[in-house]
């Protein structure tokens, strides 16, 4: 009975072809060897590819052994592998679990690649995506992790997802069918087993045709995930468009309209780890108009300008602080850059027009000490040939430059006034009008840059 139903399932959901090679990964558990014997049954070219996790000692060489002795029986190739899983995950700081379930779909994946398998048989079954359910809406993980374990993913296929565990262990008795069974699956210590143990039980005691009822609830919840991220993935390219390297401006126009917009939002900016409460206050300020305020994930920033946010990763190295301080004429060092400054007279200057590396300034209205530094938060001038002021982030925003390169933007100031936004804008203070009778020129160079 089963393997109609496995065969039939199989030809339904187009899982396999005759042509396909397929590894099946086999722990030793009565799930695994079952499949492993379906798919013999059914005249796949299969091989069996077992973990031994080095988690359970002796129990554990039994699991090896059972695995290979059965590859053996059946004639088809073996591979297998030790795992010292508690060194493991020590090392990445992991779970045992998540780092066994890490170092096995890893090693999967790379025998298939190295001798050329397409396919990835895993031997999940009904009850375990129920539970996965149950675990998932437990963590509370949204959507995403309430349409249970899904059939494909890649080369991984779970060809025996829709039978019940009951169905697996009728079968495996009625074909005498070798398994060994996990001692810490009896263990409450573990969540799935939690749920396992005490609440599916009283689910099926609750409701007839519990795992049937879940299944079906699953499917349309799996149906309604897929709708959703294809309208998301939809917006998405409406709405995103990359500015600089690796950074993207979101459009907010193009998401005006749809409800709840938070979430909305959050769907859009997840691919960049940004956490719900982070983008809930996002779009709390985007309602306020409260243009300018940053917000961080662990791994980039995001900018709020008016009717866009502009994404970008976050710098690795700290925010530059120093500063130094001119007293005189010279050539002098800042970072990546070379300042000079010299005193001209005004007769001299044939010309007021000038390259974005230099600056031509009144020079009694900025007298030495000068200070080069780079720019703060708050910081703003009056850019020369504009009305009023302007914050420094704003007038960068509207120059396109990159969020990451905005910290590392210099200034050079007098009396805590800025003067020249370097490479950019003189302010309208420090202009020379007609009675100007000096002019001080500064002068940036980085070596192998452009303005």
């Amino acid at each position: 009975m089963l393997l109609a139903k496995f065969k039939a399932y199989i030809e339904r959901e187009r899982l396999f072809s005759a042509d396909d090679q397929i590894i099946a990964g086999v722990s030793g558990g009565i799930d695994s060897m079952v499949m492993l014997r379906l798919l013999f049954e059914c005249g796949y070219r299969i091989a069996v590819a077992h973990c031994n996790f080095s988690l359970r000692g002796e129990e554990s060489d039994g699991d090896e052994q059972l695995v290979e002795e059965t590859a053996k029986q059946y004639n088809i190739p073996l591979y297998s592998v030790r795992f010292n899983t508690h060194k493991e995950a020590e090392k990445q700081g992991e779970s045992i679990q998540m780092a066994a379930r890490r170092l096995r779909y890893e090693w999967f994946e790379e025998l298939a690649d190295k001798y050329g398998y397409n396919k990835i048989a895993i031997a999940h079954n009904n009850d375990d995506t129920i539970e996965t359910f149950f675990i998932n809406l437990i963590r509370g993980t949204g959507i995403r992790g309430l349409n249970g374990i899904p059939v494909t993913n890649g080369k991984i296929v779970r060809p025996l997802i829709f039978a019940p565990r009951n169905e697996i262990e009728e079968y495996a008795c009625n074909n005498c069918i070798a398994y060994r069974d996990d001692s810490t699956n009896a263990s409450d210590k573990y969540l799935r087993n939690k749920i396992r143990h005490n609440l599916i039980p009283r689910f099926k005691e609750i409701a007839d045709g519990f795992n049937i009822t879940m299944t079906d609830n699953l499917y349309h919840i799996s149906n309604t995930a897929t709708l959703l991220y294809s309208f998301i993935g939809k917006l998405k390219k409406e709405a995103i468009s990359p500015q600089g390297t690796d950074c993207f401006t979101i459009d907010l126009n193009k998401l005006s309209g749809y409800t709840p917009s938070d979430y909305l939002l959050f769907e859009i900016m997840r691919d960049w780890k940004f956490k719900y409460l982070t983008v809930q206050e996002l779009s709390r300020c985007i309602e306020a108009k409260e243009s300018g305020r940053q917000f961080l994930s662990s791994t980039h920033t995001a900018l709020l300008d008016r009717k866009k946010i502009i994404i970008a990763p976050k710098k690795t190295s700290s925010f530059p602080k120093e500063q130094i301080t001119i007293t005189s004429e010279g050539t002098f060092t800042f970072g990546n850059f070379i300042f000079s400054f010299r005193i001209i007279p005004r007769e001299k200057v044939s010309t007021l027009k000038t390259a974005p590396d230099t600056a031509l300034v009144d020079a009694d209205k900025a007298e030495f000490p000068l200070i080069i530094r780079h720019i703060c938060y708050g910081d703003a001038f009056h850019p020369l040939g504009m009305k009023g002021t302007k914050k420094i982030s704003d007038f960068l925003i509207d120059a396109k430059i990159p969020l990451t390169d905005k910290p590392y933007q210099t200034v050079v100031t007098h009396k805590g006034h800025i003067i020249w936004l370097t490479g950019f804008r003189l302010d309208e203070c420090y202009k020379i009008v007609p009675e100007t009778r000096r002019i001080l020129e500064i002068k940036i160079d980085r070596p192998n840059d452009t303005f």
